[in-house]
């Protein structure tokens, strides 16, 4: 029998189908990872979605997707806008 878990996304009342979304919520995370805006490491540890394979547990639910993604690629741009450490050639030394 499976699992009738609801979507994790706020306000949405449908039934799961993967990583603990459903159908619509899933293809919209997809559609971002394909287009490379996002990871699926990155809306995991956002709290977006599960890891594959797992089933909901009681987790309240998350941001819609616009929001959740701007809020990852703004994290994304802060690490890239953090000062590196100059690189040294030969020439310099």
């Amino acid at each position: 029998m499976m699992s009738k878990t609801s979507c994790q996304f706020d306000g949405c009342k449908t039934r799961a189908i993967r990583r603990g979304l459903c159908e619509k919520h899933y293809f919209a995370l997809w559609r971002a990872v394909k287009a490379k805006r996002v990871t699926w490491t990155e809306l995991e540890e956002a709290g977006a979605c599960l890891p594959p394979n797992q089933h909901r547990v009681g987790r309240p639910g998350d941001p819609k997707v616009a929001a959740l993604l701007k809020k990852i690629e703004q994290r994304r741009d802060a690490k890239k806008a953090a000062p590196r450490k100059p690189v040294t050639t030969k020439s310099e030394t």
